[in-house]
């Protein structure tokens, strides 16, 4: 009753929010801050209402953007609930990680995602190694063997997952690492969840060059419209376009290539939107974000549709925030 009562709340807010703008000048006269409440609550409702991995991402947002008001405590108390459940418990303890209030705090949690990852008959080594490459942790300085061994493991993502943590050991394991993933990521030699993984990772990693990055677009835009690659390798090259990249015509070509996916009811589809305008938006691409936060056009899962609400919410406090 409560998340129902919220989302009328907030569809009654945004539709007068809307209609308070005139055709010509709508996108300027979007009343940001009363935009930036309405966004943090709902990531709080979110937080504090949706289940075990969208609750995760909402207390990231709001750790992400300066909102880290009860995230803790929440968390802590998940903890107390699901300390054992797999693997729902390595997010907990990645906000935790995120959250903590000191470096002994964060050194309980991010020894526990250790533990996991460590343990060779462990149920949670897969989220294990993505969280410890997205917390900018190396298992490789205590236990190099095995990481090693991890890296050539048959499970394709857990050993794509461990490489990239591998970045995070010197400078040079940076550089190697990030050619690694971009010759994966333009290799049609390798299977399509590995050249999405390869371009989600070099999103974290970013500083392409810039023959790297014309290479990237181009593939994007040459791609057919109907491959499952299309979306990653477009968002890929919004999200690492450098600022000398983003004066460009191809550019412009890739980010109007994103937007033209709006109408699109898919989480998958949607999330990439919203990831790159989080990254690259303008105060003019807010109302795609509002027919989002406000759940305009629902797929139809509350789950997924809270989820997606969430991540709108996110890339809007970033907006206004560069703004």
């Amino acid at each position: 009753m409560k998340i129902k009562l919220f989302r009328l709340q907030t569809y009654i807010y945004f539709i007068l929010l809307i209609m308070s703008c005139n055709n010509t000048t709508e996108k300027s006269k979007i009343d940001t801050e009363a935009l930036k409440e309405t966004s943090v609550e709902t990531l709080r409702t979110v937080m504090q209402t949706q289940p075990e991995w969208v609750k995760v991402h909402a207390a990231e947002y709001l750790l992400w953007t300066g909102n880290p008001e009860g995230v803790r405590d929440v968390f802590l108390e998940e903890n107390k609930q699901f300390e054992t459940r797999s693997p729902y418990r390595i997010g907990i303890w990645r906000v935790l990680s995120q959250a903590s209030v000191n470096n002994e705090d964060k050194k309980v949690w991010n020894d526990k995602i250790m533990q996991a990852f460590t343990d060779p008959e462990g149920n949670d080594r897969l989220h294990a190694s993505e969280t410890l490459a997205k917390l900018k942790i190396s298992p490789f300085a205590d236990y190099p063997e095995i990481t090693k061994k991890t890296i050539e493991s048959p499970v394709r993502s857990l050993s794509l997952y461990t490489r990239w943590s591998d970045a995070f050991i010197t400078k040079d394991s940076l550089v190697a690492v990030r050619k690694s993933f971009f010759d994966l990521a333009v290799s049609n030699n390798e299977d399509i969840a590995s050249r999405k993984l390869a371009i989600y990772v070099l999103r974290q990693l970013r500083d392409l060059s810039q023959k790297q990055w014309v290479i990237l677009a181009g593939l994007a835009l040459a791609e057919p419209e109907d491959s499952e690659l299309k979306m990653s390798l477009i968002n890929g090259a919004v999200i690492l376009a450098d600022e000398n990249s983003t004066s460009s015509i191809l550019y412009n070509q890739v980010f109007d290539e994103l937007l033209g996916y709006e109408q699109v009811a898919t989480k998958g589809v949607r999330g990439e939107i919203v990831a790159g305008l989080a990254e690259k938006g303008n105060p003019e691409d807010l109302p795609v974000l509002i027919s989002l936060l406000r759940n305009a056009n629902p797929i139809g899962q509350e789950s997924n549709d809270a989820d997606l609400q969430a991540s709108a919410a996110y890339a809007i406090l970033k907006i206004i925030n560069r703004k």
